[in-house]
């Protein structure tokens, strides 16, 4: 094995052994977002398995610049059976003198093939790394969305904690006062019977952190959590930073999102290959030196070879790597337009959350709080209905939760506006 065929085996060795050491580890008691991205990058396994198509392009890269290996011949002709040994070298009186023959043959590319071969290896290596980092990106924003349901979950999870004290609160108020006589009974049953919906909102949201959070934990590729509770504290808030865009400036970040890059570096690959393919018809020369010993004599030549393209002129390769060229510059071309599509869908999403998030933490969740105090304080006063109280305190839970969720997608919006528009600045890697 040559050096460098060593040197590639061993970088896919350590990527292997790297793979079965992501598999055992394990989160912190609390994690963070930001400590979330970090776990991904180094866990999860589709970035990994995008790793190895780096590794396997940059070995092809490397096989892309060996120069053919020589050809060695060795010969002996001539030889009479009917001779004894000790005369196989020397001269006869007969035409059929012993022949040996050691002969070295070189492959010489023309055309600037092997040049042409390791620019296209160079792009597809390219192409590789860009689809690392658009395989991180999609990833990462598939780590937010369940980041933030998480969060959502544990926001509504408190709500209905809250929500359900209050009722039996309220629910123990009731009881003392139908035992005085103060209500009726059967006002009592009703709002006991309501408190279920209550009970269940709190299950439900339980169950709803739960699952995000181990969906969360599937993404990162670290250690499955065990059947059973998730003993996993999420650390942050559903809460959006204040920020503005500019959508010319996401536009043009679109241009370069990784994706983009994928199908660009394609096309230039897909660009040279068709100049190797052209390149093929330009026959590529055979040279070789030989020695022989023909009977006493001592010779040497040289031998010159070039093939004749009588049969085959590598129209159908050149036509098939254009046909090729053409996918892939439509593809890149498609790829650009769901980029800026992306960014358009995305910022009018954000914007329109955005002022939906502001409405209810500046006027809807106030008002409806202000709503629920007041019917409650009818009803004490016996100038309210019982179904009254019930549908203040429905209406009250309801905003709660539309106001959590009005966050969240304010979040969300963020996250994928920010996806798609791609990073501010894009690792280029030089083979």
């Amino acid at each position: 094995m040559t050096l460098r065929y060593l040197s590639v085996h061993f970088v896919l060795l350590l990527c292997t052994a790297s793979l079965l050491a992501h598999e055992s580890a394990e989160l912190p008691p609390k994690l963070t977002i930001e400590e979330a991205q970090r776990y991904l990058q180094e866990n999860n396994l589709s970035v990994i398995a995008a790793k190895f198509g780096v590794d396997a392009n940059r070995a092809a890269r490397l096989a892309a610049t060996y120069t053919p290996n020589p050809t060695l011949t060795v010969g002996a002709e001539q030889i009479k059976t009917d001779r004894r040994l000790r005369n196989y070298a020397a001269d006869t009186s007969t035409a059929s003198n012993p022949t040996y023959t050691f002969r070295i043959d070189q492959l010489i590319e023309t055309a600037g093939k092997k040049r042409l071969r390791t620019e296209v290896a160079d792009m597809q290596w390219l192409a590789s790394d860009a689809q690392v980092l658009d395989t991180l990106r999609q990833q990462i924003l598939q780590l937010k969305q369940y980041f933030y349901s998480a969060l959502l979950a544990r926001e509504n999870l408190r709500t209905a904690k809250e929500t359900l004290e209050s009722i039996s609160r309220t629910e123990q108020l009731m009881s003392n006062q139908s035992k005085r006589g103060n209500i009726p009974e059967a006002d009592l049953i009703k709002f006991q019977a309501n408190k279920i919906q209550y009970e269940r909102d709190v299950s439900t949201s339980q169950l709803n952190y739960d699952q995000a959070v181990r969906d969360m934990i599937n993404i990162l590729g670290v250690k499955p959590v065990e059947s059973g509770p998730v003993n996993l504290e999420l650390v942050g808030e559903l809460t959006a930073p204040d920020v503005d865009f500019s959508l010319d400036e996401l536009r043009a970040r679109s241009a370069n999102r990784p994706d983009v890059l994928v199908a660009k570096r394609t096309l230039n690959a897909a660009e040279k290959s068709v100049e190797l393919a052209c390149a093929q018809r330009v026959g590529d020369v055979t040279v070789g030196g030989e020695y022989q010993r023909i009977g006493g004599d001592n010779t040497v030549g040289l031998v010159v070879s070039v093939p004749l393209p009588l049969y085959n002129n590598h129209k159908a390769n050149i036509s098939q790597a254009e046909s090729l060229r053409n996918t892939a510059f439509a593809q890149f071309r498609q790829a650009k337009q769901q980029a800026a599509t992306d960014v358009d869908k995305a910022f009018q999403s954000f914007i329109a959350n955005k002022r939906i998030a502001k409405l209810y933490a500046t006027e809807t969740l106030s008002k409806s709080k202000e709503s629920l105090e007041i019917v409650q304080k009818s009803y004490d006063l016996k100038s309210a209905s019982l179904l009254d109280l019930l549908d203040a305190q429905r209406t009250y839970k309801q905003t709660l939760q539309a106001a959590h969720q009005s966050r969240y997608d304010l979040l969300l919006s963020l996250a994928q506006l920010e996806s798609a528009a791609g990073p501010e600045k894009t690792k280029e890697t030089a083979p």
